[in-house]
């Protein structure tokens, strides 16, 4: 895990082959299922990382941030009934982040759900109110 942590670091993809090994040693710890699905991610397999994700929350559903990359990947591909979906999820297992908020209201603004964003982008400054992109994002609601 380590080397793949430090080849993720230095851009290098064979940090992906490092996570794997990883994975066959310990297929129990979801923390290693979740950098290798970041790392593929980040060298544009973004395919494989959605279908990894989606194995990993069938694995592992109490693992927040499973939910939330999946949600933030489909907020990007513009899917945003699935972004809401898993920020959703996210939220619900970890009502105290406020990151999992924020980006559901991003994705109910980008549906053109303005009153459900506004309650999202508020429920996120409730939690954070240091979150300078949910300040943002409710002032151009209203």
């Amino acid at each position: 895990v380590q080397l793949g942590d430090v080849l993720s670091d230095l851009k290098n993809p064979r940090a992906i082959s490092y996570y794997q090994n990883a994975i066959l040693l310990d297929s129990i710890d979801p923390e290693i299922f979740h950098k290798k699905a970041l790392a593929l991610y980040s060298f544009g397999k973004t395919a494989e990382a959605i279908a990894l994700y989606k194995r990993s929350c069938l694995k592992f559903p109490n693992y927040e941030p499973f939910f939330f990359n999946l949600g933030f990947i489909y907020l990007e591909l513009d899917s945003l009934d699935k972004a809401i979906e898993h920020f959703t999820i996210a939220t619900q297992l970890n009502p105290v982040e406020a990151s999992g908020f924020y980006q559901r209201g991003v994705a109910y603004q980008q549906k053109g759900v303005n009153a459900q964003a506004k309650t999202d982008f508020q429920q996120a400054l409730q939690l954070d109110s240091t979150l300078e992109l949910a300040k943002i994002a409710l002032r151009k609601l209203k």
